[in-house]
């Protein structure tokens, strides 16, 4: 569904990757619809027990320009590493690169 979304908008953002600012009133129609699919997906990743597979391929379709903020992504994260302790250290990098810092 993002990937349609994203292929949709293409053409009106033309790729530029590019960071929202709370206040930033010249902020493209588009990167503003771009920003709050965002959320919604990571609220959706937040609520939503995914195998790890699963949430790593959702959580990665999701453009590092249109998380402003990475909030919601930490907060996903977070949920999916305490209902998953046994996770091995390597399958946890991997989950945690998912955060642009």
């Amino acid at each position: 569904m993002f990937d349609y979304f994203m292929s949709m908008e293409s053409s009106s953002i033309h790729n530029s990757p590019c960071i929202v600012e709370e206040g930033f009133e010249d902020v493209p129609q588009s990167l503003t619809s771009v920003t709050s699919v965002a959320n919604l997906v990571d609220l959706f990743l937040a609520d939503v027990n995914l195998k790890l597979s699963k949430f790593q391929s959702v959580a990665a379709g999701v453009p590092d320009y249109a998380r402003p903020q990475s909030d919601d992504i930490y907060r996903a994260i977070d949920i999916l590493l305490k209902a998953h302790p046994w996770l091995a250290d390597c399958e946890r990098e991997q989950i945690c690169r998912l955060v642009n810092i």
